[in-house]
């Protein structure tokens, strides 16, 4: 017996302009990408898939350092922690994203 699994994937624009501070950035970026996760989960997702950095514009075509300061340990940076606290929120549905795949409350290697 075949078995359906619903998927969301999400590519999104940035949504805060890249001369903000790195937390105006990040705070408006995972809002945004927070209430997308909650409306696929609300939509019978099951797994949802986030872009790359998801948090703030692509910046690896650039050579500013700036950026450095966006990267987060994993499993303990606050991103993961937020993404396995939404996996309960929204009764299990699995949030990946490049950087860390989470697995019920385990995060996997990258």
């Amino acid at each position: 017996m075949s078995r359906i699994v619903r998927c969301s994937l999400i590519q999104a624009t940035n949504a805060e302009s890249p001369s903000s501070s790195l937390d105006k950035i990040k705070q408006v970026m995972t809002d945004k990408h927070v209430a997308m996760i909650r409306k696929a989960a609300a939509d019978g997702a099951q797994i949802v898939c986030l872009q790359e950095i998801f948090y703030g514009p692509y910046f690896c075509a650039e050579q500013s350092t700036r950026w450095y300061d966006f990267t987060e340990p994993v499993p303990a940076g606050p991103t993961t922690k937020l993404m396995q606290k939404l996996e309960w929120a929204t009764r299990g549905t699995r949030c990946f994203y490049p950087r860390s795949l989470l697995s019920g409350s385990r995060v996997l290697p990258p």
